[in-house]
C-alpha cells in the first residue's frame, strides 16, 4: 500500500489499515508519511527511512 489512505480522515484510515492488517493470509508493506502508534503496534516489522535534506 502506498499512501493508499492519505485522502481519508483519521477514522476511516485507521479502520482500513487495522481490518488489512488482521488478514493473515496477506503479506502486508505499507508505505506511508503517517503510520499512526495504533497502527504500528500491531505490526510485525517497521522500516523507517529518513532523508536528511543538505
Amino acid at each position: 500500500m502506498d499512501e493508499s489512505t492519505a485522502a481519508l480522515d483519521e477514522q476511516t484510515a485507521t479502520e482500513i489499515e487495522t481490518t488489512l492488517v488482521h488478514q493473515p493470509a496477506i503479506t502486508l508493506l505499507m508505505v506511508t508519511h503517517h503510520l499512526q502508534q495504533k497502527i504500528r503496534e500491531q505490526l510485525t516489522n517497521v522500516i523507517e527511512i529518513n532523508a536528511e535534506s543538505n
